[in-house]
């Protein structure tokens, strides 16, 4: 909920501080309309993840999708919404201190 939004938020903002800017994005309502933003670059195969075991949840989370949790399809809407609109296309972890 939106509790969780705003702890999330706070907890990235102040862990990345001086080494990102952490922006609040407006949460759209529409669960349907926003993953369809997803289809193109994953049916493109622009979308890559590392080969762990920890990835399951997330996949599980879009098999499950939309009767499930959505809060792993959520973030990877921000993020791949977030690098498109930032014309960005890698997510530096070393840059980010992970």
């Amino acid at each position: 909920g939106i509790a969780g939004y705003k702890d999330t938020f706070t907890m990235m903002r102040d862990r990345l501080r001086g080494k990102a800017i952490v922006h609040r994005v407006g949460a759209i309502k529409d669960k349907m309309a926003k993953l369809s933003f997803l289809e193109a670059p994953f049916e493109a195969g622009n979308v890559h993840m590392l080969r762990a075991h920890w990835n399951e949840f997330l996949l599980a989370q879009f098999r499950s999708f939309p009767h499930g949790h959505d809060d792993g399809p959520d973030a990877v809407y921000v993020a791949l919404e977030d690098f498109s609109r930032h014309n960005t296309t890698t997510f530096d972890r070393q840059a980010m201190g992970f």
